[in-house]
């Protein structure tokens, strides 16, 4: 099946614990790597949190985006 990717975007909203906390929590992620993922979505202003079918990760942009985070799917290249 085909694969696509979660990203995280930027924002100058959300407190970056915040982020981190619902990363890790959503995502599934250690805090360690919610925290490097909110880093690289903070300067670079977008990170790939997760990989993978897109059923999944709908129910995850879901979760972000009822955290107030803006997240969105694309095809993995």
């Amino acid at each position: 099946s085909e694969e696509f990717n979660l990203i995280l975007h930027n924002d100058h909203i959300n407190e970056m614990l915040h982020v981190v906390l619902a990363v890790a929590d959503i995502c599934r992620l250690s805090y360690e790597e919610s925290m490097r993922k909110m880093r690289q979505a903070h300067e670079k202003g977008r990170s790939i949190l997760k990989n993978g079918n897109i059923d999944d990760l709908h129910y995850m942009r879901l979760g972000l985006e009822r955290r107030g985070l803006t997240a969105t799917l694309e095809r993995a290249e």
